[in-house]
């Protein structure tokens, strides 16, 4: 739908360190794990030649986590890099 005149919209430019609960594929994830843009605009485990953009986030004192499609989890973004 495009917009209206006098209408506004909402847009963040994500920068490295910054923290976002973004909808994930279903997996258990780990902390600290890597992830990749992916299909339906979620995140998933990056493998190695993909495009990691951030960093799972499960908290302190958490180590990993089960995770249904769809469901939201923080990732830190990070300076976007190919996995080895």
């Amino acid at each position: 739908t495009a917009y209206t005149s006098g209408e506004t919209g909402i847009a963040y430019e994500m920068e490295p360190g910054q923290c976002y609960q973004i909808a994930a594929a279903a997996a258990t994830y780990t902390n600290g794990q890597e992830v990749t843009a992916a299909a339906s605009g979620r995140v998933a485990a990056a493998a190695s030649t993909n495009v990691v953009i951030g960093h799972v986030d499960l908290g302190a004192g958490v180590s990993s986590r089960v995770v249904a499609a769809g469901e939201q989890i923080d990732v830190v973004i990070a300076n976007r890099y190919t996995k080895a």
